[in-house]
């Protein structure tokens, strides 16, 4: 393929408007000076040839080097002056040569003629438009090297902003991953380390997404394994009925909150309390939850509830008792008067004696609702443990039969307590016959005694203040309880036996003994396993008590016999049945039906009373209020309180000291009167006698 068309091209670009535009200008910016100094430049090439043709004159051979001088010369001014000059130079070599040959006597080369001359113009010429072409291009690469330094320096200039905007764009993405971490290590403080249960739940499946290590203690699962389970498979299904209604509302809600019980993976079952929000992770829609684990709390709200509950009951079973107690004096004391009038072989002897029995089963009943309620009368003393086992295993052997095998642990060292050892002994009773009954094919009960320390949270679980205690575990072999039975297992008249094989009362009367004992009781049971009774009672650095001696029991004779008795009494059938036992033991009765009636009739009286015998509670005045008001006129008044309530209830309520005589309902009109004598004998002060 032929170059021309190429070459015409690079040409006719090289000739293009803006050349000759550029060149016209150039043309124009150039002075007459210069061009004149160009022109002379021009003519001085012209010293070239001539010096080589004044050097060669003599040498003829050498002609042609002559002409050459004269084409570099002329190439020269053409190169350096443009077109003309070198024309100029061209026209001028034929004077110059022509002077040299003259004064040199040389030939002029015989190249040099008019066709010499002309190629000569033509080199001038061609010599002249290289040279233009060249300082075009010259002109060109300067004009397109500024505009490239421009661009060079208009793209630095960009290249600088983009370097600016690139290390901006760096700080800030540093500045990021700076937060990206600080959020890390606030996600790990707030979730993975947190205190508190925490875990993601896909909100339609309830897949674990993420779970924190409380979370992976909580369910006892580590947490690649709570990653391939659901919620639902650490509920027990047995333990929620409505399961499919707590996954709808968890997948439908924005907000949840329920406690719900859940199982570790060892097997324990919890109450869990959760706390649920719709969250978006990672994209999906999923509900974040936290966790607690509220057995401890639940157990505790039960254990008030019952505490609350037995306390309830023991307030009712104490005001049914104390009603009961004035009935129960009146039908004891009338039929044991009746049977002191009745002969060996009246035919309404044994009628009266089994009304008598009646009303004393009744009494035994309302004593063990006082047991329970805490109202009943104690004679604490500081006992050995040991010893109230010890006294009373034989017996216990006898009440549960030859195929019950008792076994004795006790422990060396036990520490002392104080209690009534009558009424324990009562506990260990009714404990056997519940651990007998449990077991009717036979098998074991174990009796335990140790020492304990019970500090602020063991404390708090049993329901006692902390501190060292001597416990008395009962340990049986038989059927067990259910967790229902358990919850009811102290209540009054609850039982699971058979009708007319349990009162209902045994355990709650142990409960009550307990508790006034400034002790607490705890069960263990297992169905099928056995049952164990635990109870705990304070212990004291004291020694123990010895056995009392039997106290002398004062006669009713006739230093007290005669002497006038107020007696105050709200009861109207109580108080005639006391003055009808008082009168026939031949005291002088004054009586009267509340405090105020008394008062009055005090304001009759010109003696001293031996004794006031006056119920405790009564309606406007207590008995206690007119005693204080009857001392101020007789300061050594003797007095005798009754009430269907034990003194150990009025101690608490503030209503008797420790040293006043106190008699409970229900009482026999001997123990009336043995109390009465009792308190007429220790009188130091002397008493108004008055003929009955």
């Amino acid at each position: 393929m032929s170059t021309t068309p190429a070459i015409r091209q690079n040409i006719g670009l090289l000739r293009s408007p803006l050349d000759l535009f550029l060149r016209t200008w150039h043309r124009r910016q150039l002075s007459w000076s210069a061009r004149l100094l160009r022109y002379a430049f021009a003519l001085a090439t012209l010293a070239v040839p001539a010096a080589v043709s004044f050097i060669l004159q003599s040498h003829a051979s050498l002609g042609p080097v002559i002409s050459v001088s004269y084409v570099i010369a002329v190439c020269a001014a053409a190169w350096w002056g443009g077109a003309f000059s070198g024309i100029l130079v061209s026209c001028a070599t034929v004077p110059v040569v022509t002077m040299v040959a003259t004064h040199g006597k040389i030939i002029v080369p015989p190249h040099l003629d008019p066709v010499g001359l002309v190629v000569l113009f033509f080199i001038a010429v061609l010599v002249s438009r290289v040279a233009t072409s060249r300082k075009r291009v010259e002109e060109m690469l300067r004009t397109n090297n500024e505009e490239l330094e421009k661009k060079v320096q208009a793209r630095t200039a960009d290249l600088s902003k983009t370097a600016a905007s690139l290390e901006l764009e760096v700080l800030k993405h540093e500045k990021t991953e700076q937060q990206l971490r600080l959020s890390e290590q606030r996600y790990r403080l707030l979730f993975e380390d947190s205190p508190l249960a925490m875990a993601v739940f896909d909100a339609e499946t309830l897949e674990f997404l993420a779970a924190n290590g409380t979370a992976e203690e909580l369910f006892g699962y580590k947490r690649q394994e709570l990653l391939r389970m659901k919620l639902p498979d650490t509920w027990p299904p047995k333990e929620i009925p409505d399961m499919e209604g707590i996954v709808s509302a968890i997948q439908t809600t924005t907000a949840f909150t329920d406690v719900v019980p859940a199982l570790q993976k060892g097997g324990k079952l919890l109450n869990v309390e959760m706390r649920m929000r719709c969250i978006d992770f990672d994209g999906r829609r999923a509900q974040m939850a936290l966790l607690t684990d509220i057995t401890e709390q639940k157990r505790l709200e039960f254990m008030l509830r019952q505490s609350q509950k037995m306390e309830a009951i023991g307030s009712l079973a104490g005001g049914i008792a104390h009603d009961f107690n004035n009935l129960l004096t009146v039908i004891l004391g009338y039929s044991d008067s009746i049977l002191h009038k009745l002969g060996k072989s009246d035919p309404l002897r044994d009628k009266v004696s089994e009304i008598q029995a009646a009303g004393k089963r009744a009494a035994n009943l309302t004593s063990q609702l006082l047991a329970f309620s805490r109202k009943q009368i104690l004679k604490p003393q500081v006992l050995d443990l040991n010893d109230v086992v010890s006294n009373i295993s034989r017996m216990l052997g006898r009440l549960v039969g030859e195929d019950i095998q008792i076994s004795l642990h006790l422990a060396a060292s036990l520490g002392r307590i104080q209690a009534d050892p009558t009424q324990l002994e009562q506990v260990l009773v009714n404990l056997a016959v519940n651990a007998r009954d449990a077991m009717p094919s036979g098998g074991q009960l174990v009796i335990e005694t140790q020492n304990t320390d019970l500090d602020d949270h063991a404390a708090t679980l049993h329901g006692v203040p902390p501190g060292q205690y001597a416990v008395l575990i009962v340990t049986d072999t038989g059927c067990g309880m259910s967790e229902e039975t358990k919850a009811r297992v102290f209540e009054p008249f609850f039982t699971t036996k058979e009708v007319g094989k349990g009162t209902g009362l045994g355990l709650s009367m142990v409960f009550g003994v307990v508790k006034q004992s400034g002790g607490t009781v705890t069960i263990y049971s297992e169905l099928g396993v056995g049952t164990s009774f635990k109870i705990y009672l304070p212990r004291l650095d004291a020694p123990v008590a010895q056995t009392d001696e039997v106290q002398e029991i004062h006669s009713l004779s006739a230093a007290v016999n005669g002497a006038t008795i107020l007696l105050v009494e709200d009861e109207p059938s109580l108080r005639a049945l006391a003055r009808e036992v008082l009168k026939e033991a031949g005291y002088r009765v004054v009586e009267a039906s509340n405090g105020k009636d008394a008062l009055r009739i005090s304001q009759e009286l010109e003696t001293e009373p031996g004794l006031l015998l006056t119920d405790v509670v009564m309606p406007e005045m207590s008995g206690l209020q007119l005693a204080e008001e009857l001392r101020r006129k007789w300061p050594s008044l003797a007095v005798l309180y009754t009430s269907g309530y034990t003194d150990h209830a009025l101690l608490q309520r503030n209503v008797l000291r420790q040293d006043m005589p106190f008699l409970q309902k229900p009482y026999m009109p001997g123990s009336l009167l043995e109390q009465v004598g009792n308190v007429l004998a220790s009188s130091a002060e002397p008493h108004a006698l008055v003929p009955a």
